[in-house]
């Protein structure tokens, strides 16, 4: 039997991502606006050291986010809100992207996870390191600089379940980056 609190927790991580999905916050909306109205991308202006972020924060923990974040969308299954060809659609992604602030012009792995909407535009969902970022997809990777930098591996939720398994880690699994971080 399941712990009301465990099923609680679970509804209000769906409730969350399904709102934040479709009504991204205002610190979101004008990154997205000043990288279309600039064409130059926003920089993180709290370093991973800066007192302002949370020692847990600090540690790195996107594969095993972005892993446990699909999970548990999968896990809970389709509702109203949440429809299955959403679900189906989702994908985790390992990929080396471009650091910004103090990691600017440094290229490290990260894990992320990306998902059709009903409208058919495709977003992706980062809750790395106690962030909670959901834009579209093309946003996202022009931030990271994805699509130049071009090495990413995607996987299903049963191809990253057996990767896990295989490895016994929440990634990187096949990412390999230029710089080895």
């Amino acid at each position: 039997m399941q712990d009301t609190n465990d099923t609680h927790t679970h509804t209000h991580t769906l409730d969350r991502f399904i709102y934040e999905s479709t009504n991204p916050s205002q610190r979101d909306l004008d990154a997205m606006q000043q990288t279309m109205d600039t064409g130059e991308i926003p920089v993180n202006t709290n370093p991973p050291d800066s007192p302002d972020i949370p020692e847990e924060a600090r540690k790195g923990d996107c594969y095993e986010a972005a892993f446990r974040f699909m999970g548990t969308v999968i896990q809970e299954g389709a509702t109203d809100d949440m429809p299955q060809h959403v679900i189906d659609s989702m994908r985790l992604v390992h990929a080396e992207v471009m650091g910004q602030g103090r990691l600017d012009g440094v290229k490290f792995g990260h894990a992320y996870v990306v998902a059709t909407l009903p409208h058919g535009l495709d977003f992706a969902y980062d809750y790395s390191n106690g962030q909670s970022i959901s834009i579209p997809l093309g946003m996202y990777e022009k931030i990271g600089d994805i699509d130049r930098i071009n090495n990413r591996h995607t996987y299903t939720y049963e191809e990253a379940c057996k990767q896990m398994l295989r490895h016994m880690h929440y990634g990187p699994w096949d990412l390999e980056t230029s710089t080895g971080l």
